[in-house]
């Protein structure tokens, strides 16, 4: 089956793991066909340059600062640093969560969301520098041997939000 990992990021730019879900559908998929339903309502998820609908869907729709922030963590080069951000994502996936698969809805309890903000909370409260995501096993593991401070394949979510923090 596959999973998703949270990965922490210590002081030196190394990479650990933090904690896996099983089953990646619950996370990346389920959000993505979620605002392929909300923001590009009758286009394909697999269709031809979906992701840059659903950017400019969201953009010209004023999508709120969750719905961005977790639609971004969903490709793999993301990451995040410093204990404020670490909890603004965590909020941002409660929020998204909460937005979308509200209680009785049949979507409700079923994505890894609540529990990796838990898993990113935890890693603020524990000081760490940063936390990335293997969005799903199916694809090559991004992050092993990965070294933040001298490698540049990443990107820092958040960093060009004004309202983020």
């Amino acid at each position: 089956m596959s999973k998703t990992t949270i990965f922490r990021i210590d002081h030196t730019g190394a990479v650990d793991q933090a904690a896996i879900f099983g089953n990646s559908h619950r996370y990346a998929m389920m959000i993505w066909t979620t605002l392929a339903d909300r923001y590009t309502p009758g286009r394909s998820l697999f269709e031809e340059c979906w992701w840059g609908l659903v950017d400019a869907a969201m953009t010209a729709a004023s999508a709120p600062l969750c719905d961005r922030l977790t639609y971004e963590v969903t490709f793999d080069k993301w990451a995040t640093r410093g204990v404020d951000r670490l909890r603004s994502v965590a909020v941002a996936f409660r929020e998204f969560d909460a937005r979308h698969w509200p209680v009785g809805t049949d979507r409700h309890g079923v994505s890894h969301l609540p529990a990796m903000a838990d898993e990113l909370d935890n890693l603020a409260d524990a000081g760490a520098y940063g936390a990335c995501i293997w969005t799903t096993s199916t694809t090559s593991d991004p992050w092993s041997g990965y070294n933040f401070f001298t490698d540049g394949d990443h990107k820092w979510v958040g960093e060009d939000e004004a309202s983020f923090t």
